[in-house]
């Protein structure tokens, strides 16, 4: 008897799921508009927030934002596909757990590997101390190489940036000497002056 009710839990509880995941996927192209603007608020806090951390320099740091607000048409569509595309089953799984009772489930991959290392580990106990202080010093020496790439980049952006500025400015300086010249009203314009000698 229990075997029977449980396999008609079983298959309520699919129906019932299936039934959660249509709801959700039609709310998501019904208010699509809502989507839309929750991702706009999404990207400029994230744009604000990475253009922060990867950025130190001021003058750059501003002229990324407004960059940033030029890719954003494109991101706001790519988002939407992705978020129709998988977000409905995602958020359905979640309210599943959630009225099962159940933890999350975690990847078994992870898990296993993470024991394994925990098991490696414990053997090499002896060679941990001198592996640890080699991978540090080994991410060291990858972020001193990252850093004098970084600071190299860095360096002809700003020069070739110098440079451009100052072809641009010499260039709009001798445009507006000559349209000043070839405007200014013929009364200003130095005229012969005729003199005769007794």
């Amino acid at each position: 008897m229990t075997t029977v009710s449980q396999a008609q839990d079983d298959a309520m509880a699919t129906e019932r799921r299936r039934d959660v995941l249509l709801l959700l996927e039609n709310m998501a192209r019904r208010e699509d508009a809502t989507v839309r603007l929750i991702l706009d608020c999404l990207y400029d806090i994230g744009t604000v927030y990475l253009i922060n951390d990867r950025v130190r320099s001021r003058p750059l740091n501003r002229t990324l934002r407004h960059l940033s607000r030029t890719s954003k048409p494109v991101f706001r569509e790519v988002a939407t596909h992705l978020f129709h595309k998988s977000c409905p089953t995602l958020i359905a799984d979640w309210l599943y757990s959630r009225a099962t009772f159940q933890p999350p489930q975690l990847p078994t991959e992870v898990s296993a590997a993470v024991i394994v290392n925990a098991q490696a580990l414990d053997a090499d106990r002896e060679v941990l101390p001198s592996l640890i202080s080699d991978r540090i010093q080994i991410e060291q020496a990858l972020e001193i190489a990252h850093l004098r790439q970084r600071v190299k980049r860095l360096t002809t952006l700003l020069v070739g940036s110098l440079a451009l500025a100052g072809g641009l400015g010499a260039g709009l300086g001798y445009t507006l000497r000559v349209l000043s010249l070839d405007q200014a009203p013929p009364s200003t314009l130095p005229t012969a002056i005729e003199v005769t000698v007794d």
